[in-house]
């Protein structure tokens, strides 16, 4: 067996969101202090195998949140920008990106009884390790990082006034109660572009691709956190 180093984790990035839902858990684990005295925690990880729009095979690994479509692209604008706004970079993109974006056409496979469409042109497919993204949005309230599933938030193209008067159930802690926002729990899944390129964020990075698979590897990774924290 392949033995692997953990990993403590700061929080330095824009939105801080897998380290957020480590402070929920473990309140200890704020600052820097901390770090020299930690046990270790095995957690799950994501890994997904992308067709790019250019044709090439890539793979990665993630600790928090794949998010495909509108999010993607939010994901892109907010990497092309300053930062300097932290927080209120995502809402900036968010603003612009809802203007702009086209939802391409999909086809999910591997996730049937779901109660996911077969085909839909994408608004939002939130593949959630982790429960929060956007810098303090928990898109993802039922999600366990240490159950070997992935909790999945689905939505095919639908009117942006309807989802903004959502926004305060993700403050809330609470699934969307929107008709066409779809919830699941699965292990692995696919998405198929059937027309466009689908725009990928994982753990903050972006992508273009034609087509998404991506598998939970369960407790594969451990995390480190503070010795004395909740179980």
């Amino acid at each position: 067996q392949i033995k692997r180093p953990a990993v403590g984790v700061l929080s330095r990035g824009t939105g801080g969101d897998f380290a957020r839902r480590l402070q929920e858990v473990y309140p200890d684990a704020k600052g820097w202090r901390w770090i020299g005295h930690t046990r270790k925690v095995p957690i799950d990880l994501g890994f997904v195998k992308m067709l790019s729009s250019k044709g090439a095979r890539e793979n990665r690994f993630f600790l928090n949140i794949a998010d495909v479509g509108l999010s993607g692209e939010v994901v892109r604008r907010v990497n092309a920008g300053s930062k300097s706004l932290g927080s209120l970079e995502y809402v900036i993109a968010t603003l612009r990106a809802a203007i702009q974006y086209r939802p391409p056409q999909v086809r999910l496979r591997g996730m049937e009884g779901q109660g996911f469409p077969d085909k839909m042109p994408l608004l939002l497919f939130i593949v959630a390790n982790g429960r929060y993204f956007g810098s303090g949005m928990c898109i993802a309230p039922e999600a366990e990082w240490d159950d070997g599933h992935f909790q999945i938030i689905a939505a095919p193209k639908v009117s942006y006034l309807s989802l903004l008067l959502q926004l305060p159930y993700l403050y809330r802690q609470r699934r969307l109660t929107h008709s066409r926002v779809y919830y699941g729990s699965v292990s692995s899944g696919v998405l198929e572009s059937l027309e466009g390129p689908i725009p990928l964020g994982i753990d903050g990075e972006y992508f273009a691709a034609q087509e998404v698979a991506f598998e939970n590897h369960e407790k594969a990774i451990n995390i480190l956190v503070p010795h004395g924290g909740a179980p």
